[in-house]
């Protein structure tokens, strides 16, 4: 009976846990620009920027591109 509730016990703790952990990504994740997983740098994740003001006339957009090889 005792490693029966032990067994149930770990498994409720390991899906609680996981359902954390899903919890904070998308709380994180929310206001992402984009998100990505890479195989030398982790885990890397673009926040949102500043809306640029589109009353300007200024129909040229520029966004800065990064390269990770």
């Amino acid at each position: 009976v005792n490693t029966t509730r032990n067994y149930k016990e770990d498994t409720e703790s390991y899906y609680l846990a996981k359902a954390g952990i899903n919890l904070a990504l998308a709380e994180l994740l929310k206001n992402a620009r984009f998100h990505s997983i890479h195989e030398e740098y982790g885990w890397i994740m673009g926040k949102k920027g500043p809306v640029p003001d589109v009353s300007s006339g200024d129909s040229t957009e520029s966004e800065e591109v990064l390269e990770f090889d």
